[in-house]
């Protein structure tokens, strides 16, 4: 019992340095800029897993200051950074990511197309469908077919319960949830 109340006492510790911290950093101008910058470096880092997290997090900041980095890291040699920087791109409300995002189509980029595969079916175009199929059949993984299934888009659910036939999966229906894309919300 001595055991959790001394551990107890040093999280409310670690808690409030931390609080103290953030405090005293906004207070001598400390702003999100510096995080933005931190994080567009390491889209540049050696290590993958580095890169990905980054596009990932630059997604959170919710800066537009993010959207060139991102963009550009689509080109990046690893797959896995490309797919969490195009689903970062399917997030950011700003012009520049979505017209990227929609010339990829044209090109038919499966792997950057199941990456954002969300974004485009939140946008709910029907020329999209095709590539949104071949992309879960190339790309895809789980969750990308469980929001397939569960999207309101009758050809997409189809694709889905072929694509987990086929990897030996057992998708359901899934409760309407926030956050899950729903075929044509953002028109």
């Amino acid at each position: 019992m001595h055991y959790k109340i001394k551990l107890l006492n040093h999280l409310i510790k670690a808690i409030t340095i931390a609080l103290l911290i953030s405090s005293f950093l906004s207070s001598v101008g400390y702003s999100q800029e510096a995080d933005v910058i931190g994080l567009i470096n390491s889209l540049k880092d050696k290590n993958e897993e580095v890169r990905s997290k980054a596009a990932e997090a630059l997604l959170e900041t919710g800066d537009a200051h993010a959207v060139k980095p991102l963009i550009a890291a689509l080109k990046d040699e690893d797959a896995g950074v490309r797919w969490s920087t195009a689903g970062a791109l399917g997030k950011i409300k700003d012009t520049r990511a979505v017209d990227v995002l929609l010339s990829v189509l044209k090109d038919r980029n499966s792997e950057i197309i199941a990456g954002a595969y969300a974004f485009f079916i939140r946008r709910g175009n029907p020329d999209a469908e095709d590539l949104l199929i071949e992309a879960l059949n190339k790309d895809g993984d789980i969750v990308m077919a469980e929001d397939f299934l569960n999207c309101g888009n009758s050809k997409l659910e189809e694709a889905a319960r072929v694509w987990a036939k086929h990897h030996d999966y057992i998708l359901g229906s899934l409760p309407r949830e926030e956050g899950r894309p729903v075929w044509g919300q953002e028109k």
